[in-house]
């Protein structure tokens, strides 16, 4: 664990191999095993319920199902 120049923690990857247990079926595994994983991602910060209201106030139809 390292702090930040605010002193917040947060975690460093590091190089440094650390013999470790994984779950069966778990990414790392499978990584073991010499499979190639893949994580899907998706962020979508979109405040759903503020763009209905601009959408309200601005008398349009919302392009979004909310």
């Amino acid at each position: 664990m390292r702090q930040d120049m605010q002193a917040r923690e947060y975690h460093w990857i590091s190089m440094q191999y650390r013999h470790r247990e994984f779950a069966s079926g778990s990414e790392g595994a499978a990584l073991l095993q010499n499979h190639v994983t893949v994580t899907p991602l998706q962020m979508d910060r979109t405040h759903v319920s503020a763009l209905k209201t601009l959408h309200d106030r601005m008398g349009l139809s919302p392009q979004l199902k909310v």
